[in-house]
């Protein structure tokens, strides 16, 4: 079993029997506050980025201070980002894979759109930022499940078959509720856990989401949809 908790954005921790993983550990913008609690921190085994932008790795350093140990699995470009230091780094692109710890990270291409006008001063601070990003297949104790990351709609997504989808449907820099739902019939995941949303407007070009109204209508498509709150868990 794998407890998955949501903390908002796109940022979730799973703690498994054995292995306990940060995706995404980034600061809300705009703003420096941390989006994963510091109380969560210890203990972790791997930290799991999607992208360098701070709202998804600008905590990165902090759980590693924290953890003692973490592994951290990301974009080659976050090593830049971090300087010196000695860091258990894996670094992954798009179409490629790593095993740590028992569990397999498989990466793909996620590609989000144009961010509003705070996106260099706020969102990028970093130099030598990528448009790009990726999103993960992650086998963790016998359970897979599909990050998608910050990304706009792909067609080249697969049916596959996830015990569970961490999908964006905010809209701006990602898909929105309805784009989201052409990607779950392609991905037919057994649950969905919507991320990305209801986010600052002026950053991410995005407006409000009504979740209750895309609960119901994945519902009547035969899914399963859990809307989590900001520190809330499920266990898969």
């Amino acid at each position: 079993m794998i407890k998955v908790t949501f903390f908002g954005y796109s940022s979730f921790a799973l703690e498994g029997e054995k292995v306990k993983l940060i995706l995404d550990p980034g600061v809300k913008i705009p703003g420096e506050e941390t989006i994963i609690p510091q109380d969560v921190w210890p203990d972790t085994d791997i930290i799991l980025v999607t992208s360098v932008s701070e709202d998804h790795s600008g905590m990165v350093k902090n759980i590693l201070e924290a953890s003692g140990h973490a592994f951290i699995i990301a974009p080659p470009e976050l090593q830049t980002h971090l300087g010196e230091g000695e860091y258990n780094f894996y670094p992954v692109r798009a179409g490629e894979s790593t095993s740590l710890l028992g569990c397999r990270f498989q990466a793909f291409l996620a590609v989000p759109g144009q961010a509003g006008g705070s996106l260099l001063t706020s969102l990028f601070k970093r130099k030598g930022k990528t448009k790009e990003g990726l999103g993960y297949l992650i086998e963790m104790e016998e359970r897979m499940i599909c990050n998608l990351g910050e990304t706009l709609y792909r067609e080249d997504w697969e049916e596959w078959q996830s015990d569970l989808l961490l999908i964006p449907i905010g809209g701006g820099t990602t898909m929105d509720s309805v784009e989201a739902l052409k990607a779950i019939d392609k991905i037919k995941p057994r649950l969905v856990v919507p991320m990305h949303y209801n986010l600052p407007k002026g950053v991410y070009k995005a407006g409000q989401v009504n979740t209750d109204d895309f609960n119901r209508v994945l519902t009547e498509k035969g899914f399963e949809c859990r809307v989590l709150q900001p520190g809330e868990s499920i266990v898969i």
